[in-house]
């Protein structure tokens, strides 16, 4: 019980000393913590916001580079329009006369405008079969009655011109998108469209020339805020374009007074759970509408790239802190344990001498301060040498130790101290106590010492 009893005092102690060392050891880490939250939060900030520059900077130069490529094609279109109508007012044309006429207001136009961006011109009929084509005369026959350029032409003949979503060219099997022009016959009727190709790589050629990557997870642009005209990058050839403005970006754009061309939002895009950082910019000329996204995952991956060296510290400084404070504790609880050593008999695990000396002067001074008695019994056990003689000394020790237990067993005050004086001479300090009580105390004592019954070692 002497044991348990001391174990417990430790125990205490080290509880106490274990609270402070954890109370010290989370202010510590609360404080980095703090330090570096409001650092990561700043920062979080200033890359959201370059993000969102970014992707409006983004849609703004995709903007600029189609307008640039369908201006030059609404030129070269209308020159080579009014070439091949003047020529119908005379009579019918041939498919080598178109031939001829393409290639030469083609060349003309060219001579004086310089474009890299224009590809392939056509001519087709009223019913979308080819006429004529650019380049290499061929006799090459398709049609393109189905596509959204002649269709729109077609439905609306007032229509001055049409821009058609990017699918896949059947004249070279690669991205592309188109203008197209309606043509009249000298009767002023409908007699087929002219067209003019945009390869989509070619604008990324361009687009590239400006951007970083990283920046972007796609961009894409719809004319009219329908259908797709340009997306980068472009998907796999049997990939699918959306052919409308997403439904949960349409009301964002309706709330756009008619003076904004740019803005920037986070969104939920369709058939996704996480939320995508949106820039968009329009253009009044031809009536585009220009999306770049960035989902939030990919941009807090490049947010912790950018800032992993706060990161960093932050781990090194929670290893390094709990380091020290381990060390601090385990150094404390070895110093405990010294001093507990210092202060028990090693034997019986009592109060020592040494104990005793320290404690004494402080309970005689409450004492004298509350006037209240102070008690001291000195026990002795009778015939213990003899004891010691008859069944040896590691049997006396055994008798030690239980008789240290009984006595200790009935100081069960807090504030009494039962201490080993030497040899087999015991002291018991009882605080608050005058002589009848202590005279109780010491037949509670003797009673318990004859109680102990001891198993002595045979032989």
């Amino acid at each position: 019980m002497v044991s348990i009893f001391k174990h417990f005092q430790v125990a205490r102690h080290d509880r106490g000393l274990t609270r402070i060392i954890m109370l010290v050891c989370a202010m510590t880490l609360v404080t980095m913590g703090l330090g570096a939250t409001a650092a990561l939060y700043k920062n979080w900030e200033i890359r959201l916001n370059t993000s969102k520059l970014h992707l409006i900077q983004g849609s703004v130069l995709v903007n600029l580079l189609l307008e640039n490529a369908l201006t030059d094609a609404a030129k070269s279109l209308n020159y080579t329009k009014h070439e091949i109508e003047k020529e119908l007012l005379k009579n019918q044309i041939s498919s080598k006369q178109a031939y001829v006429i393409l290639m030469q207001s083609l060349g003309s136009f060219t001579k004086y405008n310089r474009s890299d961006l224009l590809n392939l011109i056509f001519w087709t009929d009223a019913q979308g079969q080819l006429i004529a084509r650019s380049g290499e005369y061929s006799e090459q026959a398709f049609n393109v009655a189905d596509r959204f350029y002649f269709q729109d032409l077609l439905k609306h003949p007032n229509k001055r011109r049409t821009i058609g979503p990017m699918l896949i060219s059947r004249t070279n099997d690669q991205w592309a998108f188109h203008m197209s022009v309606p043509i009249y016959d000298g009767n002023g009727q409908f007699a087929g469209v002219l067209v003019r190709q945009l390869m989509e790589k070619d604008i990324v050629k361009e687009l590239e020339k400006f951007i970083t990557p990283t920046d972007f997870s796609q961009i894409f642009t719809h004319y009219n805020g329908s259908a797709v005209s340009f997306i980068y990058p472009a998907p796999q050839k049997n990939g699918h374009i959306a052919a409308e403005v997403p439904d949960e970006w349409k009301a964002h754009l309706e709330q756009l007074k008619q003076t904004e061309t740019t803005d920037s939002w986070i969104s939920k895009p369709i058939e996704s759970n996480s939320n995508v950082l949106v820039g968009f910019a329009k253009s009044p000329v031809y009536g585009l509408y220009t999306f770049s996204t960035l989902p939030i995952k990919e941009l807090m991956v490049l947010f912790f790239w950018e800032n992993i060296y706060i990161f960093t510290y932050v781990v090194i400084g929670l290893l390094f802190t709990l380091g020290i404070f381990y060390q601090i504790y385990k150094m404390s609880i070895d110093l405990t344990f010294a001093q507990d050593e210092a202060l028990h008999d090693p034997l019986t695990k009592l109060n020592n001498r040494r104990a005793l000396d320290e404690k004494l002067p402080l309970l005689l001074r409450d004492s004298m301060r509350s006037q209240q008695p102070v008690s001291v019994l000195f026990i002795d056990i009778d015939f213990f040498r003899l004891f010691n003689e008859n069944h040896g000394h590691e049997t006396g020790d055994l008798a030690l130790i239980e008789v240290a237990q009984s006595l200790a067993s009935c100081c069960r005050r807090p504030m009494d101290l039962i201490c080993r004086w030497g040899g087999e001479e015991f002291v018991a300090v009882l605080p608050r106590s005058d002589q009848a009580a202590a005279e109780k105390m010491a037949i509670d004592m003797l009673q318990a010492v004859r109680r102990i019954r001891l198993s002595l070692p045979s032989g």
